[in-house]
């Protein structure tokens, strides 16, 4: 059924504004909040009616990014129906009819897990702001520390979630953004408080949410001992979750900002989750000199030091590899040690330190200590998952990739992790679920896009592969990943002469292909240059490639069909004897993790 338009291209209602973009309201609805749909209402409230103009829908496809895409009805009558128009629409058309559809594969439903937002300061002094996100980190450890069997949702993960709500710099939220933020981050409950002076005396009052009924709603007053605030905070909510309190928890002093919540460092942690998100280096080297102001003006601050320690080492395994983002890395995790030598993340630092100077049983040592101080952190079993993953390991880095998210770190970064190492170990359909969840955090990335159609065309769903990559070429057309993908998934159905057009001109750079390359020769049955593509892998070293392009358990798995042709090859099994003994040996090494 068609939409019927007058002169201006006005749709006067949702059900108008769903048949314009031929998808379901609910997922209109989803577009507007998530991706900012341009949905007008007569009187600005939630409730009033709707109305949007067919132009300014057509402006907003084109936000984001590159090209125009022509819509049914009003613009398609008056530009034409080229059928390369009409194919690029059908495309945007399968995205936006809510094609992905969040499935989370960890155990994140396992366990109860809290949101903790930041505290509201409403003593009328604006030196005590700081107090609102430090109250809420230390209620984060604390809790952590006491409750093994509650999942604490990470401070990047709720970051995620306000950014992608448009919810971030908020203070005050109404039930419907609360429920949001909870079915966001996957919750099952969400703490939100407020907190004042009078004399000596502070007082702190909160709501406690649940995924159904009304708040749980309480208050505490501490006229003598100040430092014991957030402990009692702390012992409330465990008994109000029915989880007995381990009695040794940290005291916060109220007496002097943290650099956890300088200006600086709220920055450049969002610069930084940009950067996981989109990979572009420009958010990098802005997260980079954030990181260093925030350094700079609390040089006490280990988180500080870490988090520049680990932007360096993106930019040394992503962006050239140089001497001086290496030695700046460790330069900066040694400092957070130095300053923090019980803190996780200063252990953490020195594992990837040890792991990028090829010191691998040191690096597995401080990653070891790192579990061992804080067994239920989130950040520390991701950062392990991670490892792990990078040696080749990826059946052991899900299982603590999916800890993680299950502790917490419901994060863009872990559920990427989580997704490339599932496919690694041949675990197709729980990877294209991640992939899922993490295109409804990023709708419109175009790496996302593709990873999710690889994912599709290892299950043979090479219908969805298509379409999935017929949203990214309209997104970022021309893109060199498209393309390859694309490739893959016409050498996948056999379409030979197409796949091996479409990789060309990756043969000039075949380093930074020879995953495509090798997937598009190996599929065809043509053994000699993929085997040759793996060799000039292998010759080059791990060391220039993390994570591993092909570790033992990707090759050997049943379900990686695309080396089925050549598997039986000398060659082959060559390379696959030579990962199976490197494998085992890491294997036994590092069973300790």
């Amino acid at each position: 059924m068609g939409v019927n338009l007058d002169s201006a291209g006005l749709l006067d209602s949702w059900k108008s504004i769903a048949l314009y973009l031929k998808r379901s309201i609910r997922t209109c609805q989803r577009l507007e909040r998530e991706a900012g749909l341009p949905v007008h209402r007569l009187d600005e409230s939630p409730k009033a009616r709707v109305y949007a103009y067919a132009p300014e829908i057509d402006r907003w496809l084109e936000k984001t990014n590159h090209t125009h895409i022509p819509s049914p009805g009003w613009r398609l009558a008056k530009v034409g129906g080229a059928i390369a128009t009409i194919l690029s629409l059908a495309a945007l058309a399968a995205y936006l009819g809510g094609l992905f559809t969040p499935t989370p594969s960890g155990a994140g439903k396992a366990r109860p897990s809290l949101v903790i937002l930041q505290l509201r300061n409403e003593t009328g002094d604006k030196s005590l702001d700081y107090l609102s996100s430090r109250l809420q980190n230390q209620l984060m450890v604390e809790i952590q520390a006491a409750a093994e069997h509650l999942a604490i949702i990470s401070e990047s993960s709720i970051s995620d979630a306000l950014e992608s709500l448009g919810l971030s710099g908020k203070d005050r939220y109404s039930e419907p953004e609360i429920r949001a933020i909870m079915k966001r981050t996957d919750a099952t409950h969400l703490f939100l408080g407020q907190f004042w002076k009078s004399g000596n005396a502070w007082t702190l009052n909160y709501g406690l949410y649940t995924v159904k009924g009304p708040p749980v709603q309480g208050f505490i007053k501490n006229e003598t001992e100040q430092d014991r605030l957030s402990s009692q905070v702390t012992d409330r909510l465990l008994a109000a979750l029915g989880i007995p309190s381990a009695g040794q928890v940290r005291t916060l002093s109220l007496k002097a900002p943290d650099g956890y919540t300088d200006l600086f460092f709220v920055e450049a942690k969002k610069a930084e989750r940009a950067y996981i998100s989109d990979c572009d280096e420009k958010d990098l080297l802005r997260a980079i000199e954030l990181y260093r102001q925030a350094a700079a003006s609390h040089p006490d601050s280990a988180l500080a030091f870490f988090g520049l320690g680990y932007c360096y080492q993106n930019q040394y395994l992503f962006h050239g590899r140089t001497k001086l983002s290496r030695s700046s890395m460790i330069d900066n995790y040694r400092q957070a040690l130095h300053l923090a030598p019980d803190l996780p993340e200063s252990h953490l630092g020195l594992g990837w330190s040890h792991f990028f100077g090829g010191e691998m049983d040191e690096a597995y040592a401080w990653f070891k200590e790192a579990r061992d101080l804080s067994p239920f952190n989130p950040t520390v079993n991701y950062h392990i998952g991670t490892f792990l993953g990078y040696i080749g390991l990826v059946d052991r880095a899900i299982d603590f990739l999916s800890k993680a998210i299950d502790y917490g770190e419901r994060s863009t970064r872990a559920y990427q992790m989580r997704a490339l190492c599932e496919g690694q170990a041949g675990r197709y359909r729980a990877a294209a679920n991640d992939m899922a969840k993490l295109l409804e955090l990023n709708p419109t990335n175009t790496k996302f896009l593709c990873g999710h159609a690889r994912c599709l065309l290892m299950v043979k769903d090479f219908a969805g592969a298509e379409r999935e990559l017929d949203v990214a070429e309209v997104l970022t057309p021309g893109d060199l990943e498209v393309r390859l993908t694309r490739a893959l998934l016409w050498a996948a159905r056999g379409e030979k002469d197409k796949a091996l057009e479409a990789v060309r001109p990756a043969i000039e750079n075949p380093l930074r292909s020879t995953y495509f390359l090798s997937g598009v020769y190996a599929v065809l049955g043509l053994e000699e240059e993929a085997v040759r593509q793996m060799e000039l892998v292998l010759e080059k070293g791990p060391e220039e490639f993390y994570p591993l392009v092909y570790p033992y358990e990707c090759l050997n798995s049943p379900a990686n069909y695309l080396y089925d042709k050549i598997r039986n090859g000398p060659r082959f099994q060559g390379i696959l004897k030579r990962l199976e003994k490197e494998y085992l040996a890491l294997s036994s090494r590092y069973s300790g993790l």
